[in-house]
């Protein structure tokens, strides 16, 4: 079934992602940004290392700079807008969608990117990115 915004969701509440596994919705809005502000949610040093690049800051600086252009900022807009981006600036896909999760959700894997984004909505998305790209700079400066 689909939810007032149009995402997918079964019987019991789970959010249907593109790659066919679920999560729970309530799941994506867990940590506040309230929470992310108090707590690192990047403290699994093993996760940032092999999913925080060293041009990952730029990058995730670049991504949300477009997003924040973005009026309709619905899964398949952003999938569309994002995906042309990534090709004409000759990122490696694996690289941007791996920083981008950690940045929005602070784990190595989940639902898609897209999904997680639009649910998230436009204000917590750029919220939770410009929150992480400074954390994580600092954190792989002082590495």
């Amino acid at each position: 079934m689909k939810d007032a915004s149009g995402h997918e969701h079964d019987d019991k509440g789970l959010f249907t992602s593109s790659g066919g596994g679920v999560t729970p919705a309530s799941e994506l809005k867990k940590k506040s940004t309230e929470e992310l502000a108090k707590i690192n949610p990047w403290d699994d040093e093993k996760t940032r290392k092999k999913r925080w690049k060293e041009d990952s800051p730029q990058a995730m600086t670049e991504l949300a700079d477009l997003l924040e252009t973005l009026d309709d900022f619905s899964l398949e807009n952003q999938e569309r807008v994002v995906e042309a981006w990534i090709e004409e600036k000759g990122y490696k896909l694996g690289n941007i969608m791996n920083a981008w999760r950690l940045t929005l959700v602070g784990e190595g894997k989940g639902p898609g990117m897209f999904d997680i984004s639009a649910f998230l909505g436009k204000e917590e998305t750029l919220r939770r990115m410009r929150r992480a790209i400074k954390v994580l700079g600092q954190a792989k400066s002082e590495e």
